[in-house]
């Protein structure tokens, strides 16, 4: 099996192939993951349950979804791992352009769907997205000879590749793009996740009224405010319980959820299981 680690030189984008005959166990990740399948099949289990994946599926997981492959068969696969921060750094932007928007946040954000969603590319974009991986691979696989901007440049056209496959499997409409003040507040959420924020704060922050803000942000994301900072701070946790000895109590203060029942609750929530079986589980099944 090929396996990589992640490393530190910009941008953290990273490629793996694998080919698997046997589980693989659960485990999770901090990263942003595309998984596209070239062959043989697979049984996916996640927080959704279990199905089966054939060549031409891809897999989509925010940070902290865990998920496991069970009685591999020949099962070929790359997966494209982009670190959290360039969402919100280099692919900003992104939220602004419908196809790729409802890619990365309104469609794994959406509450039914647990931060994973699942879906086929025909063999034509399944044919595009080898040679944009295999692209990407060969760009990042020295460290001293990666240069941010093509590396940029061909997750983009993955990015792209994937979207307007998603939308047309979803039968999915161009929505609108979305209002300014959405990617101004998801900059504040992310800057302090430890604040109380409250819909009136943020809306005098971006001078919009609080109530028509959540409608804005909920049609650009999947998620009104508050519930999109709830699963950023689930993220959060789920990195610091995964690379970090601190204890659950001091990770919960961290993220914005210092009362115990509170964080244990939410955290389940998105995960499906408590912060330390998180730990516990996952802990071992981390990319080294």
């Amino acid at each position: 099996m090929f396996t990589y680690k992640i490393t530190t030189p910009e941008p953290r984008v990273h490629i793996a192939r694998a080919s698997l005959n046997s589980d693989f166990r659960a485990h999770s990740h901090d990263y942003m993951e595309f998984v596209v399948v070239f062959h043989g099949a697979t049984a996916h289990r996640s927080s959704l349950g279990v199905q089966a994946l054939r060549a031409g599926d891809v897999i989509v997981l925010r940070p902290g979804a865990w998920h496991a492959y069970d009685d591999c068969r020949h099962f070929q696969y790359v997966v494209c791992a982009i670190a959290p921060e360039i969402l919100s750094r280099e692919l900003a932007w992104t939220l602004h352009e419908p196809a790729i928007g409802e890619l990365l946040w309104n469609g794994p954000l959406t509450p039914s769907n647990q931060g994973i969603i699942i879906f086929h590319i025909d063999a034509e974009c399944l044919k595009r997205c080898r040679r944009l991986l295999e692209q990407l691979h060969q760009l990042t696989r020295k460290a001293t000879n990666r240069r941010p901007a093509p590396i940029i440049a061909t997750v983009l056209m993955f990015l792209d590749a994937l979207a307007y496959q998603y939308a047309s499997a979803r039968r999915l409409g161009a929505p609108p793009p979305p209002h300014p003040a959405v990617p101004k507040v998801i900059q504040l959420l992310e800057a302090d996740l430890q604040h109380p924020w409250t819909r009136q704060e943020l809306g005098a922050r971006v001078y919009v009224d609080p109530a028509h803000l959540s409608r804005l942000f909920k049609r650009a994301t999947g998620l009104p405010p508050l519930h999109y900072l709830a699963r950023l701070r689930a993220e959060r946790a789920a990195s610091l319980l995964m690379h970090t000895d601190k204890s659950v109590g001091d990770i919960g203060v961290e993220v914005g959820w210092p009362e115990p029942f509170h964080f244990a609750r939410r955290f389940r929530t998105y995960f499906g299981m408590a912060a330390k079986e998180y730990r516990r589980r996952f802990l071992r099944g981390r990319a080294e």
